[in-house]
């Protein structure tokens, strides 16, 4: 008989490990979402800090993924004075405003490399008179974002590494007719 009674107490056991474990990771689950967000906003934060920091001033700039740099070189007086470049690499322009671009009234060229809702930068822009370059690297121009290039009256060439097809490319020519328009690659 005494065996018998020891045979339960490690099924209780086990049964108050068990229980004692979920209560655990129950805790530790509403922790992580209530800490979450907060710190993916700190390494997002402490990213464009850094991207500004090693752009302020220069004449040349390059972003990576993160929008939020832009604005504050825009803001930046420094760096509104000296920059004349910009190398965008895979940043989601979508829903971000980039009004403050506007003050970037030295740039001259901007390549753009696998960047969504770019028309966004090139509204901002819209206009600018030290305009003179601009490359899209695996990206494709809205109907929109290829009239926004017409805005630009100092746009001296345009550089695509891919089109869709012919048609883009004819209508990206009859928009800027006076730019020249380099396709390296077409369906």
């Amino acid at each position: 008989m005494a065996e018998q009674e020891d045979s339960g107490f490690p099924i209780l056991g086990c049964l108050i490990f068990a229980g004692a474990a979920v209560v655990l990771l129950g805790a530790l689950l509403v922790v992580g979402r209530i800490l979450g967000p907060r710190a993916v906003k700190r390494q997002r934060a402490a990213r464009v800090e850094s991207m500004f920091d090693s752009a302020k001033g220069r004449s040349s700039a390059y972003v990576f993924m993160e929008a939020g740099v832009i604005k504050k070189l825009s803001e930046d007086e420094e760096s509104v004075e000296e920059l004349v470049e910009l190398n965008l690499s895979s940043i989601d322009f979508h829903g971000v405003d980039m009004t403050p671009a506007s003050k970037l009234s030295k740039l001259k060229t901007i390549h753009a490399y696998d960047c969504t809702d770019i028309e966004d930068l090139l509204s901002a822009l819209q206009g600018s008179t030290s305009l003179e370059e601009l490359s899209f690297d695996s990206m494709l121009l809205s109907d929109e974002g290829i009239q926004l290039l017409a805005t630009f009256p100092n746009l001296k060439k345009v550089y695509f590494t891919y089109i869709a097809d012919k048609k883009r490319v004819d209508q990206l020519r009859a928009t800027i007719p006076n730019v020249v328009v380099e396709v390296e690659e077409t369906d």
